[in-house]
C-alpha cells in the first residue's frame, strides 16, 4: 500500500470505522538522513488520529536509530515491515528479505526494541523453505525479543500478491505465539473477515487492497454501512480536498488520479471516461466528470 495510504487517505478511511492506521512504508535511511519530504510524513502520523508508524530497512543500527527518531516525535506505536515483497526493498535485504536471515532477522528486531519504549509490532509473510512454511518460528523469535504484536500476510515471496493466501498459517502462528495477532489476505467483506476470525482465531483483521476505491468497507464490515450514491460522491469530494489541502492544488491532483479509476470503477459507461480520468488537472474537470455517475442533486460540496 505504499503510495496510497497516505494522510488524506487515513482521514477518509478513519472516517469509516477503521480502527487501527497504519502509515505507508518509511524509509529508515530517509529518517536517518532527515529527508524533508519523509519528516512531513512523519509529522502527518503524529498530529492525527492514532497512526502505527511503519518503518523499512536492512541495517539493524540504522534501524534502531530511525525508530528513536519516530519515538522522539511523538510516534505512538511503531511497526517493522518485514513482508514486503517487491523488489526495490527485497534486493537491499529489507522487507521479506529480512525473513530469509534468521540472525540479522532476530538482531534488527532486539537493536529496534532496545532503543525504544512504544508498542512495536511487526508485520511478515509466510516463509518458505524446500516447500516448508516456518513462519511459526519466525513469529516465535519476534515474540522472545518484545515484539508486541504480529501482523501476518500469509503469501510467500514468490506469490507476491497471487493466488489465495493460506489462512491456515495465521492459526498455527496464533497457537505459537501469546501476542495479538493480526490476520491479512484475501479479506474484502464482512462475510470473510468474520470467517477469518473464525477459522484462524486471530485478534483482529487487516484489510490492504480491498479498500481501494471502498474506504467505506470498514463500516460495511462492521456494521453494514454502505453509503448509497449522493454519501459515496461527497465521499469522493472530500477525498479530493484532502488531497489538495496537504499536497496542493497540482500534485494532489495528479496522485488523485488512481484514486478516481478506483472510485468509478464497474460503473456503467466508466471505461469510456477511463482515459479522461488518468488525466485530469483540476477540480472541475473531476466534478464534471464523475458527476453524472452518482447524483444530480442542485448543489456541490466544493465550488470548483
Amino acid at each position: 500500500m505504499a503510495g496510497l495510504t497516505d494522510a488524506p487517505f487515513r482521514k477518509i478511511v478513519w472516517e469509516h470505522e477503521c480502527g487501527l492506521l497504519y502509515s505507508e512504508m518509511i524509509s529508515s535511511g530517509a529518517l536517518v538522513f532527515r529527508n524533508e519530504q519523509t519528516l512531513k510524513m512523519l509529522r502527518s502520523c503524529v498530529t492525527e488520529m492514532p497512526v502505527v508508524v511503519q518503518i523499512y530497512g536492512a541495517d539493524p543500527i540504522e534501524m534502531a536509530k530511525a525508530a528513536r527518531i519516530c519515538q522522539d516525535a511523538g510516534v505512538r506505536m511503531l511497526d517493522i515491515n518485514m513482508g514486503c515483497p517487491i523488489r526495490k526493498v527485497y534486493r537491499h535485504g529489507a522487507g521479506s528479505a529480512l525473513l530469509m536471515n534468521l540472525t540479522k532477522y532476530r538482531e534488527l528486531i532486539r537493536q529496534v526494541r532496545n532503543s525504544i519504549t512504544i508498542p512495536l509490532s511487526i508485520k511478515i509473510r509466510s516463509v518458505e523453505n524446500n516447500k516448508n512454511i516456518y513462519a511459526e518460528e519466525v513469529a516465535k523469535i519476534a515474540e522472545e525479543e518484545g515484539v508486541n504484536m504480529i501482523a501476518i500476510h500469509p503469501r510467500t515471496r514468490a506469490q507476491m500478491f497471487r493466488g489465495k493466501s493460506d489462512w491456515s498459517v495465521i492459526a498455527k502462528i496464533k497457537k505459537a505465539v501469546k501476542i495479538p495477532v493480526i490476520g491479512n489476505g484475501d479479506v474484502s467483506d464482512s462475510e470473510e473477515a468474520l470467517r477469518m476470525l473464525r477459522e484462524t482465531d486471530c485478534d483482529m483483521v487487516m484489510i490492504g487492497r480491498a479498500c481501494l476505491g471502498k474506504p467505506w468497507l470498514f463500516s460495511e464490515i462492521l456494521s453494514g454501512n454502505c453509503p448509497g450514491m449522493v454519501e459515496t460522491y461527497d465521499l469522493i469530494i472530500r477525498h479530493l480536498q484532502y488531497m489538495i489541502e496537504y499536497y496542493g492544488e497540482g500534485k494532489g491532483i495528479i496522485l488523485f488520479r488512481k484514486h478516481l479509476l478506483w472510485y468509478v470503477k464497474g460503473f456503467p459507461g466508466a471505461t469510456a471516461v477511463r482515459q479522461q480520468l488518468s488525466t485530469v488537472n483540476n477540480s472541475k474537470e473531476i466534478i464534471e466528470m464523475i458527476f453524472p455517475y452518482y447524483h444530480t442533486v442542485n448543489c456541490l460540496t466544493i465550488n470548483p
